[in-house]
This record gives structure tokens, C-alpha cells and sequence, in this order.
């Protein structure tokens, strides 16, 4: 694990950061002091129950903000958020994604693929760039990697196409 002591105070980001490997990246950011900022949509977080966990990790209680990454007036929100805390971002975990389901090869068109394209990988790209134009640099440009940034989610894992009975 490349995680070094001295992240107390970081301003760490977690996309779909409220389930799953989002969760689990933010506790252990915050397990070493870091300011984890977790975003979520769609109504999906138990905002004192994330609290209680990330006291129970003996993290600081992170900050959680209802932002789709899909928008760009939530990303802006949730840069000037940061903003008034911290002067940069340290890294970006970009933890989320959306799907067209698929029942079969001819449910598969074009359009549904860009759709789900764009708001599973665009964000990743489109939050990087908010950070350089808020921050005025990329995420953790003095730490090892030079460009902290991770892309991947846990949600809507499924086998494709679905093996039948």
C-alpha cells in the first residue's frame, strides 16, 4: 500500500464515495488524517451513519455532499466546497458509473453506450479539469505519482450478457 503518514488535513475526493469501494477508499484515507470529501447521488447516503463509521476508523468525520457527476453546476458546487477549506485537492478517486442494461445483443444501440460512456468516464476527465481551473493544478502534484487520480466503482456489477436458467 502507497499511502504515506502525512495526508492530516488532505483534501481527499470520492466520487460514489457513500457504498462500496468509494466507502472503503475514503475510510482509509481518513484512517490517515486525510479530509475526505464523499459525493453521492440520488439520495442514497445515511449521512450519520458514514459519520459514525469513519469515527468508529478514528478518521475525521468526512464531508458529504449530494453532487451528480453528470452536472456540471453540482461540480462546481462541490469544487467551491473544497475550496474554502483547503488550496488543493490531493487526489481524485472517481468511483462512479451507470450502465444501459441490456436484456439482449438487439437492446444494444449506439446512443445508450455513448449515454453511459459519458457519465461513467467523461466525470473523471471533467472533475480533473475543475480541479486544475479552481486550484490552478492538478491533484497531488508534489506526491510521488505526480497525478493522483483512480477511476472505478463497485456498483451495478453484473455479467453480461446474463447467463439464463
Amino acid at each position: 500500500m502507497i499511502l504515506r503518514n502525512d495526508l492530516k488535513g488532505k483534501a481527499i475526493i470520492v466520487t460514489g464515495g457513500t457504498a462500496g469501494i468509494g466507502l472503503a477508499t475514503g475510510l482509509l484515507f481518513g484512517k490517515y488524517g486525510a479530509h475526505v470529501y464523499l459525493t453521492h447521488r440520488w439520495g442514497s447516503a445515511d449521512e450519520d451513519e458514514l459519520r459514525a463509521r469513519f469515527e468508529a476508523a478514528g478518521a475525521p468525520a468526512p464531508t458529504i455532499v449530494e453532487a451528480d457527476a453528470s452536472q456540471d453546476e453540482d461540480t462546481e458546487a462541490l469544487m467551491e466546497a473544497v475550496k474554502r477549506d483547503h488550496d488543493a485537492v490531493f487526489a481524485l478517486i472517481s468511483n462512479v458509473s451507470f450502465a444501459h442494461v441490456s436484456k439482449s445483443h438487439e437492446d444494444l444501440d449506439k446512443k445508450s453506450f455513448l449515454r453511459s460512456l459519458g457519465y461513467s468516464a467523461w466525470p473523471f476527465v471533467g472533475y480533473l479539469q475543475a480541479i486544475r481551473e479552481t486550484f490552478g493544478r492538478w491533484p497531488a502534484t508534489r506526491w510521488e505519482c505526480r497525478r493522483a487520480g483512480l477511476s472505478t466503482s463497485s456498483r451495478a456489477t453484473t455479467s453480461w450478457p446474463r447467463a439464463r436458467p
